[in-house]
């Protein structure tokens, strides 16, 4: 891939297939034009205008060009705020009619931390809703696509308990500093499984000292498998695959 830098508030690049991808800002917003964007600059477009109809495969070249260029100049634009956040998504679907541009919004509304409340689509519809505590912690998830899901971290801001609409619930356990070491899962009335199991090295005794293990992982279990015998600096451990053991409390 070649780059091209013009001012400072563009840049170009030409692809291996002669299509050029470009790049421009300026301090409200950002314009990203694709292969199918700058299309009739393109060598790619150049090269197929330039063949000589009658032949399948020239015809099927040039009747490409042409489906392309009607998605010619569609950039997408991000539109940014005053603190130089994204807030908004314009995806430009070409021309109506009337030759008047066909404009699909989507908008990000935040709170004054900076966290993302809502998410809102062309349609205007609320694809998703968040609500946070004080410190940015994610509390609450409501979304259309992946359905409602609640979060309660603890005091220093990871996972401890995680429910969502489909009657799944998470559970995380942590050791005395904060480490996490146990992590179930449970559906509806089902039993409770542990689905993974972090041991350090402080469990292995005198040797955790001697061996370099205290402070480190040393086994991790998981619905994989486990994987024992982690050597810092030396070896990542030995995998191995599950069936021939099981999570146990």
């Amino acid at each position: 891939m070649g780059a091209t830098l013009y001012a400072s508030d563009r840049r170009a690049a030409t692809v291996p297939d002669g299509t050029i991808q470009r790049v421009s800002f300026t301090p409200w917003d950002q314009l990203e034009y694709d292969g199918n964007d700058t299309v009739l600059d393109s060598d790619w477009y150049a090269e197929r205008t330039a063949l000589v109809p009658g032949p399948e495969e020239n015809n099927a070249e040039i009747a490409a060009a042409g489906k392309a260029a009607a998605h010619a100049n569609t950039p997408t634009q991000t539109v940014l705020d005053h603190l130089g956040r994204a807030f908004q998504t314009v995806e430009h679907n070409g021309l109506d009619g009337n030759q008047d541009p066909i404009l699909y919004r989507t908008t990000i509304e935040f709170d004054i931390e900076g966290n993302g409340l809502k998410v809102i689509d062309a349609r205007d519809n609320t694809a998703e809703a968040r609500t946070f505590a004080p410190g940015g912690l994610q509390l609450k998830t409501l979304s259309v696509d992946a359905g409602d899901r609640w979060a309660l971290p603890n005091a220093v801001g990871n996972p401890l308990r995680a429910w969502d609409s489909r009657d799944h619930r998470w559970r995380w356990t942590y050791d005395a500093l904060n480490r996490p070491t146990h992590a179930y899962v449970k559906h509806d009335v089902d039993d409770e499984l542990l689905r993974e199991r972090t041991v350090y090295g402080e469990s292995l005794g005198g040797n955790a000292v001697t061996d370099n293990h205290r402070g480190q992982v040393y086994g991790l279990y998981d619905t994989a498998g486990a994987v024992k015998g982690f050597q810092p600096g030396i070896s990542a451990g030995r995998r191995v695959l599950g069936g021939s053991w099981r999570l146990k409390r």
